[in-house]
């Protein structure tokens, strides 16, 4: 008699992109509501956190904010359907103030604002506003819609994606330079280079002679100390702005001393998409230049070579 057949464990559904956004796209109309993370109503983090978690996902982040540090930083070219989108508007209060959600043939789908619903968007509509791209840890592969091969060996392809690249690192570095002419961003260098000026002091004082527990340099070791890392957490923090502008140092300190530090100012809106657009354009130009300079030459020696073969009549 054949034996009891032994019922195959069924695996959990995997964790895909695909599945994120079809939960995404099951609450389409439902309401925006500040605060609320589902099932009915959504801001916009509340949105991408609730999505997530019916498909499985754990330990989701609650805020644009934090979902901005979780999620693996990627550039525009690389996003994928499920891949998570952030801006920062005029208003926001959290550093980034919002998040949608690529789903793919430049459409995003989020919970926008007061007063509308879950809809779809085109992505090009935040343009001027995006901070930046990230992609949600554990994401299975079917999350990234698979698009041609990549090119191998040295064809056209391949030399075309490698100057892409290429032409996407200098826009980063330009835009990384560019920024440090954003308001605020002069003080935040000034604060760093002396965060590391005291760093220096302190463990100078404290390596001296006199440098041990009981030496005269140990009190100014430990205030030295204090003061590169008092000058670093104002450094590294989006400077904070006030209705005049950027805050004044001095009462940015004040606040940091009594306990009540500002919030950070909004995140940089990058430039790098429009600055690598701008390379292009330029490269484009440049290798039209070139080629036309070259055939120009090409055509006049080859003329010359006829002329004085007596083939061609030259002018």
């Amino acid at each position: 008699m054949p034996g009891t057949p032994v019922p195959v464990e069924q695996s959990a559904p995997q964790i895909t992109g695909n599945r994120f956004v079809t939960a995404l796209k099951s609450v389409l109309g439902d309401q925006y509501q500040y605060g609320a993370a589902g099932p009915t109503t959504f801001d916009c983090s509340g949105l991408v956190q609730w999505a997530l978690e019916s498909i499985g996902m754990q330990d989701v982040p609650r805020t644009s904010e934090q979902q901005w540090a979780w999620v693996t930083k990627i550039n525009k070219s690389q996003l994928k359907p499920g891949d998570l989108v952030f801006s920062q508007w005029p208003g926001d209060n959290a550093s980034p103030g919002h998040v949608q959600v690529y789903i793919g043939g430049g459409q995003v789908i989020q919970a926008p604002h007061s007063g509308a619903t879950v809809s779809i968007a085109s992505l090009s509509s935040d343009t001027g506003h995006i901070v930046g791209y990230g992609r949600v840890p554990a994401l299975g592969p079917s999350a990234l819609i698979a698009g041609p091969p990549p090119a191998t060996g040295d064809d056209v392809g391949g030399l075309v994606g490698e100057a892409g690249t290429l032409l996407h690192g200098i826009a980063s570095m330009l835009d990384f330079a560019f920024g440090m002419f954003s308001p605020g961003q002069g003080w935040r260098i000034a604060f760093g280079a002396g965060s590391v000026l005291s760093g220096l002091g302190a463990v100078k004082a404290y390596t001296s002679d006199s440098g041990s527990m009981g030496g005269a340099s140990f009190p100014l070791a430990v205030g030295l100390a204090a003061v590169s890392a008092t000058s670093a957490f104002m450094a590294l923090r989006s400077w904070p702005q006030t209705a005049g502008g950027s805050e004044k140092p001095g009462a940015y300190v004040a606040e940091i001393l009594s306990g009540q530090p500002p919030p950070p100012g909004p995140a940089r809106v990058h430039e790098t998409d429009e600055i690598e657009a701008g390379l292009a354009v330029f490269a484009v130009a440049w290798l039209a230049q070139k080629t036309s300079s070259i055939i120009n030459t090409v055509v006049t020696s080859i003329t010359g070579a006829l002329g004085a073969l007596g083939l061609v009549a030259l002018a």
